[in-house]
């Protein structure tokens, strides 16, 4: 299980080029991991604006628990530092 830690670029859209996507496939690929099944980005993982109030329960629920997801012993966590050049 792999999480993946990253700046968002603007407030709409963490990577509206796609550089940090293409990033971490690369990063992936160089290291054999084209087949990894399970891999949690906030953005893709977690309902954004605008939630309808079911939603915006589960974004919640998920945001409170989000910290198991960088932390846990079996997560491996993988920390996007650059922005788009």
């Amino acid at each position: 299980f792999r999480s993946v830690s990253h700046m968002w670029e603007s407030m709409e859209h963490p990577d509206p080029w796609g550089f940090q996507l293409r990033s971490i496939a690369a990063r992936y690929r160089e290291a054999g991991l084209d087949s990894v099944t399970w891999v949690f980005v906030d953005f893709m993982s977690l309902y954004q604006y605008k939630r309808s109030a079911e939603e915006d329960e589960f974004f919640r629920k998920g945001l409170n628990r989000m910290h198991w997801l960088y932390s846990h012993e079996i997560v491996q966590v993988d920390i996007l530092s650059q922005l788009t050049p």
